[in-house]
């Protein structure tokens, strides 16, 4: 079970939802946030995050239902304010791009404050006097070059911005391809950011297609009413369609199509 490097909690934690839930659902929470890879996936089984969090497993399953269940408190009602989603091998953190986005803004931040105090630190210690006639031309060139730099941090988190915030057209025919494929149809404006942030070509939507009618057979997608088939923008953001496939024969996308139906009626009925 893979670790990522670190993990910066924002201080808008305490003003968030899950900071009222119990103790261990709390320490479960932030161990999924340590262990999430950089598409948000927390890799593992009920028992090794248990472990990893110190509860009991009884204790974990309880605090995965609770951060798998809608939250009509929380601040950000994107998937009803559920934080995570079961998907094949681990856990979804939903929302995680998201904080991404606002993380490398504060990271490219941070790098200039540093900057800037190595090069105070550097002028103290330094044994040469400082020419007090220095260049006017010398200064506003520095002051220029640094209002640069800040300038282009605050256009990248622009564009990062207008990126997350864009939609895939409605009449986009490849985001149809993949739209009717999907045997779960749900949370469209999430999935059509994630579309938008990604562009896949032609060739890209094909092999997304080919996959998923294999992980249709492949992952028990359609066990219990389909309720373990990912959100389609978790899938996307996952990057799914790179999964290593077993090579049996595929069905139909006919056939894929009325077992996702299928699905989807018998999760109604239940």
């Amino acid at each position: 079970m893979a670790m990522a490097g670190y993990t910066k909690l924002f201080n808008s934690i305490l003003a968030s939802t899950i900071w009222r839930a119990d103790d261990k659902t709390r320490i479960v929470w932030i161990t999924l946030l340590a262990m999430a890879d950089k598409h948000g996936v927390a890799e593992g089984s009920v028992p090794g995050l248990a472990d990893f969090a110190r509860v009991s497993v009884p204790a974990c399953r309880r605090a995965l239902e609770a951060l798998a269940a809608p939250d009509p408190d929380s601040r950000s009602q994107e998937h009803d304010g559920r934080r995570i989603q079961a998907v094949d091998g681990g856990w979804q953190l939903l929302n995680y791009d998201k904080y991404r986005t606002r993380l490398n803004a504060d990271e490219r931040r941070e790098y200039f404050r540093l900057h800037k105090q190595r090069q105070r630190a550097a002028q103290k210690s330094s044994d040469v006097q400082i020419v007090q006639d220095k260049s006017t031309l010398s200064t506003q060139a520095e002051a220029e070059a640094e209002a640069e730099a800040k300038k282009n941090v605050r256009t990248q988190t622009r564009v990062l911005t207008r990126r997350n915030n864009t939609l895939a057209a409605e009449d986009d025919a490849q985001w149809t391809r993949f739209w009717d494929a999907y045997p779960k149809r749900v949370s469209k404006k999430d999935a059509r950011k994630a579309w938008a942030q990604i562009q896949p070509s032609s060739a890209v939507v094909d092999r997304m297609l080919e996959t998923l009618r294999v992980q249709c057979q492949q992952l028990d997608w359609l066990k219990d009413g389909g309720q373990f088939i990912p959100y389609p923008a978790s899938w996307l953001r996952a990057a799914r369609w790179e999964d290593e496939p077993v090579g049996i024969p595929l069905m139909s996308d006919k056939t894929v199509g009325t077992l996702a139906a299928a699905a989807v009626i018998l999760k109604g009925t239940a």
